[in-house]
């Protein structure tokens, strides 16, 4: 899966999505109100993190779970999952660097504040891609593509409401940007791992991710 992200990139894992990803977000910053500008970098991440949503959904994660081959490797659901995601994970950190310190310089953003923003945006990227194959385990092959993308759309959005809650209680007790997307980040953090742990067992069953 490496190489055929790499094989789509244009130079190491930047490619199309990578550039959308900034210029969305970014843009995004400059079309808001002077009112929020204090809170440049979670403006930033937090639309940056819906378009991730956007392309996520599309998934590449599905061909390769899709490969038979997986099944049969002589290790646990668990490892097989991390390896079968790894690409993915690695592509997000990339972007997810990139945006960030970009960000960051043009806001003129501390360096904590560009580490939280990176953080945070790697760690939503496991909330999509292992919402995605719980999402495989529980519904199996359902015909219908557009009905398959609601229902996960939906169950995405249930799972991104404690991460918008520590938001902002964090932001409202402390009026910091740092921690406000600290606290949205931190969660997410748990929220990948938890959904991480709940997924794994999709790769027991080849009937079920097939």
């Amino acid at each position: 899966q490496l190489l055929d992200i790499r094989r789509y990139s244009h130079f190491f894992f930047i490619d199309s999505t990578t550039l959308w990803i900034i210029i969305a977000g970014i843009g995004f910053r400059f079309i808001m109100p002077d009112e929020v500008h204090d809170f440049s970098m979670l403006l930033v991440v937090c639309f940056s993190v819906y378009m991730l949503l956007i392309f996520e959904m599309q998934g590449r994660l599905n061909t390769e779970l899709e490969k038979h081959y997986i099944y049969l490797i002589p290790a646990s659901s668990h490892k097989k999952l991390f390896y079968a995601t790894f690409a993915e994970h690695v592509k997000n950190l990339a972007d997810g660097v990139i945006l960030s310190v970009i960000s960051g310089l043009l806001f003129k953003s501390d360096i904590g504040t560009i580490a939280a923003c990176a953080l945070t945006y790697i760690a939503y990227g496991g909330v999509f891609v292992y919402t995605d194959v719980l999402c495989r385990k529980l519904l199996g092959k359902i015909h219908g593509k557009t009905l398959v993308f609601f229902i996960k759309l939906m169950v995405t959005l249930l799972i991104l409401i404690p991460s918008i809650v520590s938001a902002i209680v964090a932001g409202a007790v402390s009026g910091s940007e740092f921690w406000t997307i600290f606290a949205m980040g931190g969660t997410g953090l748990i929220l990948a791992l938890t959904l991480y742990i709940l997924s794994a067992g999709i790769l027991d069953n080849i009937e079920v991710a097939g």
